[in-house]
């Protein structure tokens, strides 16, 4: 889908994914993007805004002093984690 403003629920009710990229994917790229659609597809997407909530604070508002905080209290290591 070459539709700059294409929503992922309008992308992946498409059958086949009606999907381009720029360059070829292979290797771990496409084990990684393969990863993500199966991981995406069990999901009811409906076209939409959407709305960020950051659960972290009152105001759902993200700030970096409630992430270190979080990070801190719960000893969770801030790491990547592969998909």
């Amino acid at each position: 889908m070459r539709d700059p403003h294409a929503t992922v629920a309008k992308v992946m009710a498409s059958q086949p994914l009606n999907i381009s990229f720029r360059r070829t994917l292979w290797g771990p790229k496409l084990r990684d993007w393969s990863n993500l659609v199966a991981q995406i597809a069990p999901f009811n997407l409906v076209d939409g805004s959407d709305s960020f909530r950051w659960n972290l604070t009152k105001s759902v508002l993200f700030t970096v002093r409630s992430l270190y905080l979080h990070l801190i209290n719960t000893h969770t290591p801030f790491r990547h984690k592969k998909i």
